[in-house]
Formats: C-alpha cells, structure tokens, sequence
C-alpha cells in the first residue's frame, strides 16, 4: 500500500536480539503487533509513542529515535510469543526498513559476535534555555544483547551522537522582598524600600530553584522599590512636630500656626508676638472646631513570602484604632493646646486668665457695670484628627 501499515516479516517464538530500524530519516514509522495483527504493542492506531521500555507480551523491548525522524526497536529476548513488524506508512516513498534477529542454535559450539551499537539517549545537561543528550555507543552481542563494554575493546567504537533538548526559554519573574522599616514617625511622613530583582528558573540541578538574571529578561516594569509610609513611633525631640489639618489632611508645622486674638494680636507656639498684617485663612469658630483621637497600630500579617509577593502592594502595614474620645468646641481647642504645648502650658494659661479676671474685677469696680461680659474666643484654624 502506499500509506497505512505494511507488514515486514514475522519474528518467530524464542527469537533473541530481534532489531528493527529505519535505514534513513522519513515521515514513517515502525510499529509492532501480536500474531494476530489487531493487538499492537508498539505505534498502532497511527500514534507514534515516546521513546522509553514496552512490552511485547512477556517480554521488554527499548523504542528509540536515534535521529530526527528516525525509529529503532531492540529486544534482547527471547520471545515468548510470535510478533508481526510493521512499517507505517504516511508518504509516497519508503526510504527502507531493516530488521534482524537471531534463534538458538543446538550446535554445541557458538562464536559470539560483538558491535557496538547506540540503544538510549542520556539525560539532558539543562531543564530549560537549551542544553545537550548524548547518545553513548553500547557493547552488544548478537545472540545476548547488551554485553560489558571489555568484550568490545577490539572493535572500532563508534562517535557518541548528540541532539539539543529542553530548548524551551527559562521562566523569568519579578520578586520583591518585604518592606523595611519606615524612616517617619507620629505625624510626620517617611519612606520605605525594598528590594526588587528578576529571577529566572535555574536550568542545572544545582539545588537553587530560581537564579538572579538580567532585569531586561523579566517582562514589564519592575514593581515599585520605594513609597511614602506612615509610623506610630514618636518623633525624635530635635525633629518638628505638626499638626493635621482636618479638612485638607495635610501636615503644618507648629510655628506656623497663628491664632488671631480679638485685640488684633497674634501668637505662634505660646509666645504673644505681634505679627503685621497677620491673617487666618479657613476661619474656623469654636463651635466648628471637632477632634478625635485614635492610635496607631500595627496590622499583625502572617503570610508566608510567596503570599507577601503577590498581596504585600495591597495590604498596609498600619490601621487606625476606633476614636479614644470625641471633643468639640472648647474643649477641643483646649485639648489642641495641650497636645501642642504640654498640660503645663494649658496650666499656667488657665492660672493667668484667673488672675487677669480678679485683676480686672479689682480696677473697674468703680464703673458702670456692663450688660454683658465680654466674650474672649479664641480661634483655632488647625485641628488634629
């Protein structure tokens, strides 16, 4: 026939070194079947196997490619069973088939016969990027197979043959390393770093499951390796304070924070300091003025590194604890103070204004008495949150 499978010979019961090989490289293949051509052992159905060990009824075979688009069979035997050889057929021209095999003999005398032949390929040198099988000529006796190779030593041995494998690209992959610690404090921003580097599957089996590689290996841009953080731990006594402005949430110094008194004066970080022209932008009233304090805390995260590497970048490492208490008004502007100056500020300041009040009391006793006291509200433009 011109394509399917066309029978060769048939190898009979008890047969030894039976060999079947292409003569040149082709788009066919050989295959194996049973006495009874249905029950296939070796490429039936027009399936080419890989190459490795098979059964032949009760007895092993190897299956090899020796080259591209080349097939080879050897069975030491002996066969415990009749087998048909096939070449299958799926072009026009049929470069060749070879087949061989040996039967015991009752003569009392036999001269073995030795060659080297090539049976299996060796491992491959790389699991990936490309590496090298080589294929090693092996000592076989025609009646017993794959003999020691000593009995070959006075036979030419054959060129090792060698073909690439593997030659998929190695994997590459950006890894990131945890955080390190945030260079701010309590109410002042910081930054922190990490380390980034692109890492490709390891091709050898050096024990290292992944190698550093170039960063134009890894697809994409690099994830980032620094950012703005936050930190609950107090500032240094040398570094500036700030408070929080609550509706633009920004930061702001405590020396520039001016409150403007109704008597036109102005006084930054406890010191009554005339300032001209000193204004107040987003006056805020007493009764606006709205404070909550929180805390800080650190979130406790358990993740091994592989889970840190893919949901690190979405988790923060800081949450904020419900309010500890809510002030308004009054109270909040005094409890601002204190925050910023220390309760001996808010202290003494109260000390002073009872004094200012019996002072005043003492030197207008002689007038009239007013309808109303006057109001003396202090306005607070800044407020922590």
């Amino acid at each position: 026939p011109t394509t399917g499978y066309a029978a060769i010979a048939t190898v009979p019961k008890g047969a030894m070194n039976v060999k079947l090989a292409e003569v040149h490289p082709s788009d066919n293949m050989i295959a194996v079947s049973a006495i009874d051509n249905q029950t296939y052992y070796l490429n039936g159905g027009y399936t080419e196997g890989y190459e490795g060990e098979y059964n032949f009824g009760n007895t092993k075979g190897i299956y090899t490619k020796p080259g591209k688009d080349m097939d080879e069979l050897n069975i030491k035997g002996p066969l415990t069973e009749p087998l048909v050889l096939y070449v299958c057929l799926f072009a026009d021209t049929n470069p060749g088939v070879h087949y061989s095999y040996t039967m015991p003999s009752d003569k009392p005398t036999y001269t073995p016969k030795y060659r080297w032949d090539f049976v299996e390929w060796g491992p491959c040198s790389a699991l990936c990027g490309g590496g090298t099988q080589v294929m090693q000529g092996i000592c076989m006796e025609e009646k017993n197979g794959k003999v020691k190779p000593s009995l070959c030593e006075s036979i030419p041995k054959k060129e090792p043959r060698a073909r690439t494998c593997n030659d998929k690209p190695c994997r590459t992959r950006w890894k990131v390393w945890k955080w390190g610690p945030c260079s701010g404090c309590l109410y002042q921003s910081g930054t922190r770093t990490r380390q980034v580097e692109c890492v490709k599957e390891n091709p050898t089996n050096t024990g290292d499951e992944e190698i550093i590689a170039e960063a134009s290996e890894c697809c994409g841009e690099p994830p980032k390796k620094s950012e703005l953080c936050n930190s609950s731990r107090p500032c240094p006594k040398n570094m500036t304070s700030g408070i929080v402005k609550k509706r633009e949430m920004e930061v702001m110094p405590i020396e520039e924070m001016i409150v403007k008194r109704d008597n036109g004066k102005s006084f930054s970080d406890g010191a009554n300091t005339s300032r001209a022209n000193a204004t107040i932008q987003d006056h805020v009233q007493t009764n606006q003025v709205h404070l909550e304090e929180v805390i800080l805390e650190d979130s406790k995260l358990n993740l091994t590194e592989k889970e840190f590497e893919e949901v690190g970048d979405k988790l923060s490492e800081k949450r904020l604890s419900c309010p500890l208490q809510t002030l308004t008004g009054q109270d909040a502007m005094d409890r601002i103070e204190q925050l910023i100056h220390g309760e001996d500020y808010v202290r003494n300041k109260t000390k002073s204004s009872n004094s200012h009040k019996e002072t005043s009391k003492s030197s207008n006793s002689s007038l009239p008495k007013p309808q109303e006291s006057l109001h003396h509200e202090e306005d607070i433009d800044k407020c922590i949150l």
